[in-house]
């Protein structure tokens, strides 16, 4: 059986308003608001309150929504508990100021759509920033809100409520996850780079591997093919493997980019030099001897001769 809607209100206990209790069971902000010294706002005393202005007033405070209101020529400001956190250090003074006052530093942002609110066209806003001022210093912030008009007695606008949210940490939240996004993007490409040079460098060693054991082949096919006895074979073989194995060293102490070729080539023909003239290396050497103005050495090869 389905209980009638009526069964909702059924022995609960309540709790009339009265002019000595206007806010019953409404917090600390309503006692605040009650005792509140009114006449010094465009809102007047609190017993010249419309009926209008003291339902919305009910209504906000008995919400654990966080909200606030703003009413009147001067958009007077009224809020519950859950929204004093949002107003930081302007807390203990923020009741009953004007909305530009209370939230100076964002008013002209919000302005337009306070407009539209006032024009009884209602507005929500998903993660609007705002760069507040209420611990002393400017913080970016965030902010889910909706401006709905509030109507008096005779059913004109005057004024706005504003529930909101503050979203500040979901949308840093967000922001981190975004960046960790691209962090791992970033790291995955290089990874693939890596992997790329790797597989580059297997292939290049491979390659040098190959021709490294033709140039040993021929080394030692031609040493024993004009050696007089495999003893003289032996001895010229391994002279001109080691001659072979010192040019490959001065080429990986200078990362295969700065070394000079004249050393490189001297290091590599020395065991197959039987004479000074047989040889002669230039290279860069020879060029920057000549570009510091060194005068040719008969019989140095070094100063291009």
């Amino acid at each position: 059986m389905t209980l009638p809607a009526s069964a909702a209100w059924k022995d609960l206990p309540a709790r009339p308003a009265t002019a000595s209790d206007p806010f019953p069971e409404s917090g600390e902000m309503g006692e605040r608001i009650r005792v509140f010294d009114w006449s010094g706002t465009a809102l007047g005393p609190i017993t010249a309150w419309s009926n209008s202005l003291m339902f919305v007033t009910r209504m906000m405070l008995s919400s654990k929504q966080p909200m606030c209101f703003f009413w009147g020529a001067d958009l007077t400001m009224l809020y519950n508990d859950g929204y004093r956190s949002m107003l930081g250090k302007r807390e203990p003074t923020a009741l009953g100021q004007s909305f530009a006052e209370a939230w100076s530093n964002v008013w002209e942002d919000v302005l337009p759509i306070t407009r539209s609110a006032l024009s009884g066209v209602g507005v929500r806003v998903e993660e609007r920033p705002l760069t507040m001022t209420r611990n002393g210093e400017p913080e970016e912030t965030f902010w889910t809100f909706a401006y709905t008009p509030l109507h008096d007695d005779d059913g004109m606008v005057r004024g706005l409520i504003n529930t909101t949210q503050d979203v500040t940490a979901s949308v840093m939240d967000k922001r981190a996850l975004a960046k960790a996004a691209v962090d791992a993007e970033t790291m995955l490409e290089e990874q693939r780079q890596s992997n790329r040079q790797r597989l580059i460098l297997q292939r290049e060693l491979a390659h040098r591997m190959k021709n490294t054991l033709a140039i040993v082949q021929a080394i030692v096919s031609q040493t024993l093919k004009h050696s007089e006895s495999v003893e003289a074979a032996g001895e010229r073989i391994s002279g001109r493997l080691a001659a072979m194995a010192s040019a490959q060293d001065i080429l990986t102490e200078t990362n295969w980019s700065a070394a000079d070729v004249v050393h490189v080539v001297e290091s590599a023909l020395r065991p197959h030099v039987d004479g000074s003239k047989r040889v002669k290396a230039l290279g860069t050497q020879c060029r920057n001897l000549r570009a510091a103005g060194a005068r040719p050495v008969p019989g140095d090869p070094r100063t291009c001769d």
